[in-house]
């Protein structure tokens, strides 16, 4: 998938919280090394989504101070209540969503481009640090990432 002039590839190798949720990474304070960021990376690009609210992460370059904010909103933006929230791209909609009973709920829910970060493209990344949010700010979820 491309977000912008960034294509993004599925993460690989990151310990998930759950078996079930092949294909995402939910934020829990684990720390992503990332030995071939490309030298000379200045935007990182997500996709991602946020449940029970929206929630933010953030993103550290060679393990010093350099860090900006990863804010997907809520994935039912609630109800369709509001738009995309923090400059956001939808990337992906589904009409429904399954419950934990085997049903379905009928109510649109979406994957998110989230708002690149600005990095200094003279440092090279070391890793990204996937924070827990905020307790009562909902669960992050990254599906993809990549780095222009």
């Amino acid at each position: 998938m491309v977000l912008g002039a960034v294509a993004l590839d599925v993460p690989a190798g990151v310990e998930r919280r759950q078996e079930r949720a092949v294909g995402n990474v939910q934020a829990s304070g684990q720390v992503v090394d990332l030995p071939s960021a490309p030298a000379g990376a200045s935007k990182p690009a997500f996709l991602g989504a946020a449940g029970t609210g929206d929630a933010s992460s953030t993103v550290y370059t060679d393990g010093s101070t350099a860090s900006g904010a990863l804010e997907p909103g809520d994935w039912a933006l609630g109800a369709d209540a509001y738009p995309p929230r923090f400059g956001n791209e939808i990337v992906a909609k589904t009409p429904y969503r399954n419950s934990s009973e085997g049903g379905k709920q009928e109510i649109n829910m979406y994957v998110f481009g989230a708002t690149p970060i600005t990095l200094d493209p003279g440092r090279q990344v070391k890793s990204i640090t996937l924070n827990t949010p905020k307790s009562g700010s909902g669960s992050l979820q990254v599906f993809a990432w990549a780095f222009a």
